[in-house]
């Protein structure tokens, strides 16, 4: 009982910053939505990187829409993707970073070790 209580321990990354505690709408593709959805994608990074709290959760049973978010940490992180990520279909409000090229949807540097994992799916 003892060995298997060591190993589900070992196998937990820690508390779990999950979106939706940072306010994130699901299943709204408006541009407000978008707007929040990828700033509660960046403030549970952030919380996560300051806590030592490395997992981040995009909850199952949603779609989020999100605009470009750039996260970079030279930590250890888990992303967590349950339910699904969606880019904005909102071109005019799109960040276009050299006057060419839109942003990256989820742009991603700089990590010592990164885990991507989960059911969900990424589109954009």
């Amino acid at each position: 009982m003892i060995i298997v209580a060591l190993v589900l321990c070992s196998l937990s990354v820690g508390a779990v910053n999950n979106i939706m505690d940072f306010r994130a709408i699901p299943n709204n593709t408006s541009t407000e939505a978008c707007q929040a959805n990828s700033q509660a994608l960046t403030k549970a990074f952030e919380s996560a990187k300051n806590t030592g709290e490395v997992e981040i959760l995009i909850p199952s049973g949603s779609d989020f829409y999100f605009f470009p978010v750039k996260l970079s940490s030279g930590k250890k992180m888990v992303f967590t993707i349950d339910g699904n990520i969606y880019a904005s279909s909102d071109y005019q409000n799109w960040p276009v970073s050299d006057d060419l090229n839109f942003d990256n949807l989820i742009d991603l540097s700089d990590f010592n070790s990164l885990t991507i994992r989960g059911k969900g799916a990424v589109d954009g």
